[in-house]
């Protein structure tokens, strides 16, 4: 329980606006690509099929669409 309480105090004491940003740059982006992937729907085609309006968001689609937005 002592090394928990060490390790949190000093992950407290260097927990600063930057580290909280850089977190959040991070990690925001991958969950709500997560959501944005998952709200595609049952689209039965992918990226590469020629029907058009039925295609299917790739994850890496997504993926690039959140870190830009979030940019």
């Amino acid at each position: 329980m002592i090394k928990f309480k060490t390790i949190l105090n000093y992950s407290w004491d260097h927990f600063n606006f930057f580290r909280i940003h850089l977190l959040v740059f991070t990690f925001l982006p991958i969950i709500f690509s997560g959501f944005f992937y998952a709200a595609n729907g049952k689209a039965t085609g992918n990226a590469r099929d020629n029907a058009v309006g039925v295609q299917k968001v790739e994850y890496i689609d997504s993926l690039f669409l959140c870190f830009s937005a979030m940019t």
